[in-house]
């Protein structure tokens, strides 16, 4: 099998030793989605009315599709966060800088409730690059809803900009402590770039029962996963 190739770039030998490799975003599952079961209330598959089950979001592959997409980045090491009047310190115990304030204008932004308005540079000193005509798509891990850093959604032309890749993250304000090594922070997300247009047609509305009837509703089980679903690898 061929695979498109995502290179990573580290600035320097210590930051690959520090950094390590970034690893798949399947590695990183959210507990509350490993964690859950697949029947509820039950424990074994009940079939009601209308072929009604009582399975869960576990089985919901477009879901866990999201969480496994392209790659994350995670702390390096870890971060002491302090909230103060108005205002947050960061503070860590390796020498590399980590964290450093993203200009002085981020309150012009529309902050995420929850957060603090100051935005600051996570410096990952690694530089991601894609083939042509690919860019990366960065966004704040999904799945992940109690982010203490939240990673500002980009797009970036990685084919091309091979630079210092500075990730830029809000910092709660709700939390106080140390935020682990290891701790998801951004997803990263290569896709192609392609030109697009909208637009709108109308299904019949009989065709459209007919197709549902006959591609969907006859399986009771995984008919999504068995007729549409296609595998999406990242290494």
């Amino acid at each position: 099998m061929k695979y498109k190739k995502f290179k990573l770039h580290a600035i320097g030998k210590p930051t690959k030793e520090l950094q390590g490799d970034i690893k798949p975003a399947k590695t990183y599952i959210p507990s509350w989605f490993k964690n859950a079961p697949i029947f509820y209330p039950e424990k074994e598959l009940k079939v009601g009315t209308g072929a009604m089950t009582n399975m869960t979001f576990k089985k919901c592959k477009p879901m866990e599709d999201s969480f496994n997409l392209g790659y994350m980045v995670d702390l390096q090491a870890d971060v002491y966060l302090e909230q103060l009047p108005n205002d947050f310190s960061l503070t860590w115990k390796v020498d590399n800088p980590l964290f450093e304030n993203h200009g002085n204008t981020t309150f012009l932004m529309d902050t995420p409730y929850g957060y603090h308005e100051q935005v600051v540079k996570y410096h990952w000193l690694i530089v991601p690059e894609t083939p042509k005509g690919y860019s990366t798509l960065v966004v704040p891990p999904l799945g992940f809803h109690d982010n203490i850093f939240k990673a500002v959604p980009a797009v970036i032309d990685t084919d091309d900009y091979v630079f210092n890749f500075a990730l830029p993250m809000w910092v709660s304000n709700q939390f106080k402590g140390i935020v682990p090594k290891g701790t998801p922070i951004a997803q990263l997300i290569p896709f192609k770039r392609d030109n697009w247009k909208s637009e709108l047609d109308v299904i019949d509305d009989r065709d459209y029962k007919l197709h549902q009837q006959q591609n969907h509703n006859d399986i009771i089980i995984n008919s999504y996963i068995k007729r549409f679903w296609k595998r999406k690898i990242f290494k």
